[in-house]
């Protein structure tokens, strides 16, 4: 109790002080509330990806890449190993997808 009543002694002593602040913080809350309610709208930003498919495209490998198709901007480019890394070095695309040769097979027989 002692604590307490020492606590109050001095929030008594400052009481303009704490009275000044939360009056600074409603101020600063309240025009941040009035400012942000233009920028509420959410824009989805989709990535430029590179697929690089290796194997048949049947099965989970279309499904995967039609599923990257719908929510990715998809960029062609040379296969080549220079043109991918000139690619990505200059950002002309954000990510590399690589599809290995037997990937379905591979996937379909995993335990």
């Amino acid at each position: 109790m002692t604590v307490f009543k020492a606590f109050l002694k001095v929030l008594n002593k400052n009481k303009f002080i704490v009275i000044m602040y939360t009056a600074i913080l409603i101020g600063f809350g309240g025009f941040n509330m009035q400012t942000s309610e233009n920028s509420m709208s959410y824009v989805q930003s989709k990535p430029d990806v590179l697929i690089i498919n290796k194997d048949e495209e049947i099965g989970i490998n279309k499904n995967l890449v039609e599923y990257v198709k719908i929510n990715s901007n998809i960029i062609d480019v040379d296969e080549t190993e220079e043109a991918v890394n000139d690619a990505l070095f200059y950002r002309d695309v954000n990510y590399i997808i690589y599809i290995p040769e037997n990937y379905r097979e591979d996937f379909l027989n995993r335990k």
